[in-house]
């Protein structure tokens, strides 16, 4: 997953976000200390960043979190249209947004508000059939 709530501050913070660009050593600091959890169970998470995957987060302990059972593909995708909303909103992105519409449990994967009040939100679905 590629957010994470500062329990300090309170703040979401985005991974691919491009403030974060060069403070990887911050948001990994911040996640050893436990600072990091998941905005929507609570659980403390890591930060991993490499040369093969994108800067994200992860459970300490798998769970049955919903953010954590989103397949290679979906987060690829969200983070492909995120990278590129960004260009076009800057500052105005946020991933994994609960959007608290009735009878809909999924969290909106991207949302942008602009500054006329005006919301658009984003989903994306997996191509692979699920029971």
């Amino acid at each position: 997953m590629f957010v994470a709530k500062d329990i300090k501050t309170g703040d979401q913070i985005t991974s691919l976000n491009p403030v974060w660009g060069s403070r990887f050593e911050e948001l990994r600091s911040w996640a050893n200390s436990e600072r990091l959890v998941c905005s929507k169970c609570a659980q403390t998470l890591r930060f991993r960043v490499g040369n093969l995957r994108r800067p994200h987060f992860a459970h300490r302990v798998l769970s049955e979190c919903p953010l954590s059972r989103q397949s290679a593909e979906v987060l690829e995708a969200k983070a492909q249209l995120y990278e590129w909303l960004c260009t076009k909103y800057p500052a105005k992105v946020e991933m994994d947004v609960d959007l608290h519409v009735p009878e809909w449990e999924r969290t909106a994967d991207l949302v942008v508000r602009l500054d006329d009040g005006k919301v658009f939100s984003y989903w994306v679905f997996d191509h692979t059939p699920r029971n």
